[in-house]
């Protein structure tokens, strides 16, 4: 049994007040939370610029105050946001160059960030990120970049213009080789040496940076079909997972491979529908997925779990049944698998039950 009555949303609606230009400057939501309660009405405001950029708002809490906004927003001359102000989450300032690049960065908690970039005989690529915490002025660069250059043994890996290098807080990211349609095929992970020591990548110098690096080497490999879809993925450790798909390229069977150990199945086999969705998933432990739409609307309204122990033996692990509103909000979720039970007086059903406002 649901919880839904059409009466909660009798005689809401939804209301936008359009300004000659077009622009919503007045939304009234009427929102009623209880069947026997009146709706209450919602009233949010907008205010534009003389370019149409919106640079006020005011929800219900303060929409009969004209002096506090909940946004107050500030553009640049080319029209991009340079300052947000929220009195929740407070102020937030971004800068960019001429080129549309962002250069400086100050969140609300009172982080800056400043970013480099090439000269401009150069390709103006990112060289470096810098940041500043709260009550401090030092400048520590927290990533560096460094860029692949034109050269035989660059051009065979795919690697050219692209970044080979990314020193980070946690180390560096070697790219190792890139696929013809630029899908990483290899790369590398060096954490750095010294975890207790300050991280700050402000030498250029590419071999100064690599002596703070631990020279233990984390790899992971993976290849793909022409289309990008993953194939097979080996880790750090060696173990590798391999993908199978059917004609149609969706997913059709897995496997993992643990290092030095046969190669063993996961996902045995996958049915679809016509239209894409999953109807049976069979897992190599004995696991038995299937799943239920209404033919209507496609919802998901239902999803088994069991495993087969024997030919003809199964047990019931989960079996879940949902039920929606008219929009499709989730109502009710169902779990026949479960029983009804019985606790200090209390009666404890297996189910999960939604309600929602009329502003949902």
């Amino acid at each position: 049994m649901t919880t839904f009555n059409p009466r909660m949303h009798q005689d809401t609606p939804q209301i936008n007040i359009l300004d000659n230009r077009g622009f919503i400057i007045q939304e009234q939501q009427f929102c009623r939370t209880k069947i026997s309660s009146a709706a209450v009405i919602q009233v949010s405001r907008k205010k534009y610029n003389i370019q149409g950029q919106h640079i006020h708002s005011y929800d219900p809490r303060f929409s009969s105050q004209e002096s506090i906004a909940n946004f107050n927003y500030q553009y640049s001359l080319q029209g991009d946001m340079i300052k947000n102000n929220n009195l929740d989450t407070g102020e937030n300032i971004t800068l960019c160059d001429i080129e549309g690049r962002l250069v400086l960065q100050k969140t609300a908690s009172e982080v800056n960030k400043k970013f480099e970039y090439e000269n401009n005989n150069s390709l103006g690529r990112m060289l470096t990120i810098s940041e500043q915490l709260p009550d401090t002025h030092h400048w520590s660069t927290t990533d560096r970049f460094f860029y692949a250059e034109v050269s035989k043994e660059n051009q065979a890996r795919n690697l050219c213009g692209q970044i080979i290098e990314h020193y980070d807080t946690a180390g560096m990211v070697n790219l190792e080789s890139v696929s013809l349609i630029g899908i990483p095929t290899c790369q590398n992970r060096q954490l750095v040496s010294e975890l207790a020591v300050d991280i700050n990548w402000s030498d250029a110098n590419q071999q100064s940076c690599r002596a703070k690096l631990n020279p233990t080497i984390f790899s992971t490999k993976t290849t793909t079909d022409i289309t990008g879809a993953l194939l097979t993925q080996t880790d750090a450790v060696g173990n590798q997972q391999r993908y199978v798909y059917n004609r149609a390229g969706q997913l059709q069977t897995t496997w993992l491979k643990l290092h030095n150990q046969k190669e063993n199945p996961i996902l045995t086999f996958v049915n679809y529908n016509a239209l894409g969705q999953k109807l049976r998933e069979e897992y190599a432990n004995g696991t038995i997925i299937t799943y239920r739409y209404e033919l209507a609307t496609q919802r998901l309204v239902g999803m088994m779990t069991q495993q087969v122990k024997k030919v003809n033996q199964t047990r019931l692990l989960q079996d879940l049944r949902y039920q929606y509103d008219p929009v499709g909000n989730i109502l009710v979720v169902h779990n026949d698998a479960e029983e009804t039970r019985f606790y200090s007086k209390q009666k404890i059903v297996p189910e999960c039950n939604f309600t929602y406002d009329s502003c949902y």
